[in-house]
């Protein structure tokens, strides 16, 4: 699970007239790398290479993780166990296969933490805020700069979300699919610039086939 704490919502699109609009009429309060290497122990090393500005940023070796909760009694079934503490930063000092990141196509990451402690997480159980030392570095380079486009299921769940933004001082076009990541962390700050958010609802079965 993802750590408790960590803030974030999605996305959809509608057509309209003269299209695209000006940037500062869809946000008032617009703000005028590693590469890897794999090791014999199959984990994957740093080079030192600052890795582009790319959002949301890639869980990788050298990337920078934040914790808002901490983890209490954290690690495998059997142990060891540790106590993160909370509201601290940490780096990603190892990425590594086992038998359940085969199953679900992902890496287990290790973090050395600000404070000098270590822990293993999978993906979903950290935030990645790339380079930045602290979460509030990390929101602070992110500027949208356009209408956030959401898209629901035909009961309102999140589908997905695209939108553009600066993040870094590069700006880019993104598609985020994580709701958890969008409700918590992505739509305040696009709430906070005073974006708009359009959103298209997705048919049910019955109203396609009602021809509606």
């Amino acid at each position: 699970m993802r750590s408790k704490g960590m803030s974030a919502p999605f996305f959809e699109n509608d057509l309209v007239e003269n299209w695209p609009p000006k940037p500062d009429a869809l946000c008032p309060s617009r703000h005028a790398g590693h590469t890897r290497r794999r090791q014999n122990d199959g984990e994957i090393g740093l080079m030192g290479i600052r890795e582009n500005p790319t959002f949301p940023p890639r869980l990788i070796v050298g990337n920078r993780v934040w914790t808002t909760s901490g983890y209490r009694d954290h690690g495998p079934e059997y142990g060891p166990k540790v106590d993160i503490a909370p509201n601290q930063g940490g780096t990603i000092t190892a990425s590594q296969e086992n038998a359940y990141t085969k199953i679900i196509g992902d890496l287990l990451h290790t973090v050395l933490w600000d404070n000098g402690q270590v822990s293993k997480h999978y993906p979903k159980e950290i935030l990645c805020v790339g380079r930045f030392k602290s979460r509030r570095e990390f929101e602070d380079a992110i500027q949208p700069t356009g209408v956030a486009e959401l898209t629901v299921g035909p009961a309102g769940g999140f589908r997905h979300v695209r939108l553009e933004l600066e993040y870094d001082g590069k700006q880019q076009s993104v598609e985020l699919s994580d709701g958890v990541f969008w409700q918590e962390f992505v739509e305040p700050i696009v709430k906070k610039f005073g974006c708009t958010i359009s959103t298209t609802r997705l048919p049910s079965k019955k109203e396609i086939k009602a021809g509606r």
